[in-house]
């Protein structure tokens, strides 16, 4: 893998804020850290550390092992992890173990997470609406 220089990092923060900038994205200085979140000097360096974690929550939740997906998914939320794919592994582990208060629960930090980043509106709508389903259903069970 090739090693990135300070001006490479520099030039790819500054084009990345440019870009976050036109597309209404929060850059990622400004991103807030919660208290044991992971520290990363940028977006590159946070994603290299998650990708292959990330992959392999997929394989693992491909493959049914559930106890260990959610075990990963949750310590990758713990550790900082703000894009979407790890809340919707967890929700749909969720669902289908029939856990629907931690269900709503991972939607509602995901919903946190996107907005932290400045994420897409159409992930934090599907979020949303997922929620509503999961609340009108909680309703109608009890």
């Amino acid at each position: 893998m090739k090693r990135l220089t300070e001006k490479h990092i520099s030039k790819t923060l500054t084009f990345r804020k440019k870009i976050s900038k036109r597309l209404g994205r929060k850059a990622f200085e400004d991103w807030p850290i919660y208290p044991g979140e992971l520290r990363f000097h940028n977006e590159e360096a946070m994603f290299e550390y998650f990708h292959p974690r990330q992959k392999l929550l997929a394989d693992l939740w491909r493959k049914g092992k559930l106890e260990e997906a959610e075990e990963l998914g949750e310590k990758m939320i713990r550790q900082g992890f703000k894009y979407p794919t790890v809340f919707t592994i967890l929700a749909l582990i969720y669902r289908k173990q029939k856990r629907y208060l931690k269900e709503a629960e991972v939607l509602k930090k995901g919903m946190q997470a996107q907005i932290d980043m400045g994420n897409s509106k159409s992930v934090y709508r599907d979020f949303e609406r997922r929620l509503r389903k999961i609340t009108r259903f909680q309703a109608d069970l009890d």
